[in-house]
C-alpha cells in the first residue's frame, strides 16, 4: 500500500495531515500536541460534490465524465472513478459498459445526504472509542458505556439532520451561491 503524507496548515500546535491510501481515498486528520483530535473523511463531501455535478447539468442530456468531474473537484479522475462505483453499488447513479459518463439512478429531490453518507461511509460511524480501558479504575470500567451513549445520540442526531436535506436542495444552494 502507498501511503502519502503531507502537512498543511502547521501552525504550531495545531494543524491538519492529508493521508492519501492506495485506494485514491484521503483522510484529514487534525491534530495538536498531544494527539489526533478529529478524523474526516472527504469521500462524503466527494460524492456530493459529483452528484451535484451531475444534477446541475441532467438538462443538458449529456453524461458527465470523470475527467470533467475531477477538473471540477479537483482530484485524479480515478478518484472520481472509485467514488462513482461507490455511489452505483448504492444505486444512487447509473454507468453503461464502454459508454462514457455516468447518470444520475433517481431524481436529486428523492436522495438524502444521509444516503450519500451511508453509501461512501459504508456503515461507519463518526465517533471511535478506545478499545481497552482499564477495567480496574472505576472510569476506565464504565467509560466505554458512557460514551457509546452519548456518542450514539451524536450520531443519530447527524444523521436524522442528513436525512432532511436532499441533494436537490444542495444543487439549489450553489445555484443561489453562484448567482450572488
Amino acid at each position: 500500500m502507498d501511503l502519502v503524507f503531507s502537512v498543511r496548515d502547521t501552525h504550531w500546535p495545531a494543524g491538519r495531515l492529508c493521508l492519501s491510501l492506495d485506494d485514491c481515498s484521503c483522510k484529514h486528520y487534525d491534530y495538536r500536541v498531544g494527539g489526533v483530535i478529529n478524523i474526516i473523511t472527504s469521500r462524503l463531501a466527494i460524492a456530493v460534490h459529483i452528484l451535484t455535478l451531475i444534477g446541475a447539468e441532467r438538462d443538458t442530456g449529456s453524461a458527465m465524465t470523470s475527467q470533467f468531474m475531477a477538473g471540477s473537484i479537483g482530484v485524479h479522475p480515478v478518484v472520481v472513478r472509485n467514488v462513482t462505483g461507490v455511489l452505483r453499488k448504492a444505486g444512487l447513479v447509473q454507468t453503461q459498459k464502454g459508454v462514457s459518463g455516468v447518470r444520475l439512478a433517481r431524481p436529486l429531490s428523492e436522495m438524502t445526504l444521509l444516503d450519500v453518507y451511508r453509501a461512501v461511509e459504508g456503515g461507519e460511524t463518526l465517533f471511535s472509542i478506545h478499545e481497552r480501558p482499564n477495567p480496574e479504575c472505576p472510569i476506565g470500567r464504565n467509560i466505554q458505556t458512557t460514551l457509546e451513549t452519548f456518542f450514539g445520540e451524536a450520531q443519530k442526531a447527524m444523521e436524522d439532520r442528513l436525512a432532511r436535506m436532499t441533494l436537490q436542495q444542495i444543487v439549489q444552494f450553489n445555484t443561489n451561491l453562484k448567482d450572488e
